[in-house]
């Protein structure tokens, strides 16, 4: 389900001036193998943000190698926005103007200035994101109007609280052929303010369609275990994923599942042709017979019976001639004509 990051904003008052300004992090996307989040900022009053250098940690047991997405700096044509990881688990956002007095107009409303993507390396969650702050260093600095005026954070009690939500601990998600059918499992360590999960399924790994929803716990702090199973999946190769929705509507996705299915009617051969007595079928092992019907050239039903003899099917009472058995294995009816002779 999608992870949303709800943070306090972030009230850091100047050292040098009566203006303030915010950060946030708002999160644009989460497919589960690449997250991405915008940087926002806001002011107290209008003000030109200059070179600058703005610096968060990360969790890298959940996230890793932090890249820039976008920027969108309004205002100042000159400019270079670049992210570097100056330490391992944090990133920084630089921004360097070409030109002294050019900056770039941040207004009281919340203005998004770029957008960083990382990989996800825990599906389930994405981990924290927390500005770095130790009482006016290179960490999280901020220039106004031009490359002179330096301001720092004085407030560290505002960079509290930043712990991103973990609504769905996911242990594991997979996919397992049974015949014809495909069986989905999966199990969460934890859940909190969770609605269910949307069952997903693909035939390239890129569009996806709905399978099926199955409701959560919603709120729990054991282990609870889900399943669902896929009736009628496409032949070839097939890939499931989980969307994890919340209450609130947000969501986050699973890792991708992935599974091979061949078709049954080319495992299904029927021997020998022309028969006498005893009608053969060889057959993956996997696969069980539902089904067993046997009709004349005028379409009349001859034989039937639930399931195929291991013996064999005894044709005994059939008179000599054309016929067609029909089998149903996993939903699904295969024909094939024979003689009895």
């Amino acid at each position: 389900m999608k992870i949303t990051l709800t943070f306090t904003a972030l009230l850091f008052t100047l050292s040098l001036s009566a203006q303030t300004f915010c950060l946030r992090f708002s999160e644009v996307s989460n497919d589960g193998s690449t997250f991405t989040v915008g940087i926002e900022m806001m002011g107290s009053t209008t003000f030109a943000l200059g070179s600058s250098n703005l610096q968060w940690s990360f969790n890298t047991s959940r996230l890793g190698s932090p890249t820039l997405a976008s920027s969108s700096l309004p205002g100042a044509p000159f400019y270079l926005v670049e992210v570097t990881t100056p330490n391992p688990g944090e990133t920084s956002l630089n921004i360097e103007l070409s030109f002294p007095d050019i900056g770039s107009d941040i207004s009281t409303s919340w203005t998004e200035i770029a957008q960083v993507s990382y990989s996800v390396l825990n599906p389930s969650s994405t981990g924290e994101l927390l500005w770095l702050y130790n009482g006016g260093t290179t960490q999280t600095v901020v220039f106004i109007d031009n490359e002179s005026t330096q301001i720092f954070a004085t407030d560290p009690s505002c960079l509290e609280n930043l712990l991103a939500p973990v609504p769905v601990e996911l242990l594991h998600f997979g996919a397992q052929v049974k015949g014809e059918r495909v069986a989905l499992d999966w199990a969460t360590a934890t859940e909190q303010n969770s609605e269910g999960f949307e069952v997903q399924r693909s035939v390239d790994g890129k569009s996806w369609e709905k399978l099926g929803w199955v409701a959560s716990a919603g709120d729990s702090f054991r282990q609870q275990d889900y399943g669902l199973l896929d009736q009628q999946p496409p032949k070839g190769e097939v890939y499931y994923r989980l969307k994890m929705v919340d209450r609130d509507g947000s969501f986050s996705h699973s890792a991708v599942a992935q599974v091979t299915l061949k078709s049954a009617a080319k495992t299904l051969r029927f021997y020998p042709n022309p028969v006498r007595d005893v009608l053969h079928l060889a057959a993956r092992e996997d696969l069980l017979v539902e089904r067993v019907v046997v009709y004349d050239q005028l379409g009349r039903v001859r034989l039937q019976r639930e399931d195929w003899p291991a013996a064999g099917l005894v044709l005994t009472e059939l008179a000599e001639g054309w016929y067609s058995v029909e089998v149903q294995v996993a939903g699904q009816v295969y024909q094939q004509p024979f003689m009895r002779h």
